[in-house]
């Protein structure tokens, strides 16, 4: 398999915060609307994702952690991907 140069953003949000380890290599995190995948393994400190076709990425840009279909990734079901995420975590209600 040829290499080629990505882009990485780490994002500072893991499994203590009550991100799935099941997303690792598979789920997604969304950014300017678009999903961009998760690489390796959610560690317990940070997770990455390939943010390659993101032309201009800035520090602060908005990533969506739990978009809609992340119980479907993770199999499981809608309720209980809330119940997961740690209760130091800020929560806004929209």
């Amino acid at each position: 398999m040829p290499k080629k140069d990505i882009k990485i953003a780490l994002i500072p949000l893991e499994y203590y915060e009550g991100v799935p380890r099941s997303l690792s290599n598979g789920g997604f995190f969304t950014v300017k609307d678009i999903q961009y995948p998760i690489i390796v393994r959610v560690s317990m400190n940070l997770t990455n994702i390939d943010i390659s076709h993101i032309k201009n990425p800035n520090i602060g840009d908005e990533v969506i952690v739990f978009p809609n279909n992340v119980a479907k990734t993770i199999n499981d079901i809608p309720y209980t991907v809330p119940t997961h995420i740690n209760s130091s975590i800020k929560r806004e209600i929209i």
